[in-house]
């Protein structure tokens, strides 16, 4: 009985030791984009050099389907970083490759983590500025609904996406549109409603309106009085 016990300690010390191996290994692969995703300045002269080297260097991360997630935030952080320098009136080139890398990465990235409601919307934003598809697009935004409907930070990053949409696509995320209108409106804070819907689209006033129009008297009133949804 006493050597089977030791047998069984020795084989979970030999499993443990080998997966630390294997982590170790990854994290010394993929150091450097750990690193630079760390420690980049937006005040940094050098950044752009970082970034478009770098960027490059994090495809890897999709290529060879690595999944630790510290290494794929890492890798999303610089290439979206990388992304969000470019100017498509005059890079235009450089800025679809930095766009495809980016949505090749976000869609690897949802399949490691299926649940993580922060990489469908990044994924959704980088769809709609590469050429909106509102099947597409509806269906990503919806699914982050249904993964974070109540969070205030996933209800800010959404709103900045529900009002580049276009009418198409709301149509299509109307049930997913309702849904974050009316727990915005029923739960957040005045001062969170007023910054998250200030300047709505033209095409997210009827549904807020509606939206506002569900809330019971009580809500309605003391949103009134805060004028939340005025102008």
């Amino acid at each position: 009985m006493k050597a089977i016990s030791t047998g069984v300690v020795l084989i979970c010390l030999i499993s443990l030791l080998a997966i630390s191996s294997v982590e170790l290994s990854k994290t010394v692969r993929f150091a450097d984009i750990l690193y630079i995703s760390e420690g980049f300045n937006s005040d940094d002269s050098r950044l752009g050099t970082i970034l478009d080297s770098y960027a490059v260097n994090s495809e890897e991360v999709y290529r060879v389907g690595e999944c630790r997630s510290d290494i794929v935030r890492a890798a999303i952080d610089i290439m979206l970083a990388d992304l969000d320098r470019l100017n498509p009136d005059n890079q235009y080139d450089r800025w679809v490759q930095a766009a495809q890398r980016s949505e090749s990465l976000l869609e690897h990235a949802t399949l490691c983590s299926p649940h993580n409601s922060d990489y469908l919307l990044r994924l959704a934003m980088i769809k709609r500025a590469s050429g909106e598809t509102p099947q597409e697009l509806s269906a990503l935004v919806a699914r982050a609904v249904a993964l974070d409907p109540t969070s205030i930070g996933g209800l800010r990053s959404r709103f900045s996406l529900w009002r580049r949409m276009s009418a198409a696509s709301l149509s299509l995320a109307q049930t997913a549109l309702d849904r974050d209108l009316l727990t915005l409106l029923q739960f957040g804070s005045p001062a969170d409603i007023r910054s998250i819907l200030k300047g709505v689209s033209p095409a997210l006033r009827e549904p807020t309106s509606r939206a506002f129009s569900s809330l019971d008297l009580q809500r309605q009133d003391r949103l009134n009085r805060e004028r939340v949804l005025k102008e």
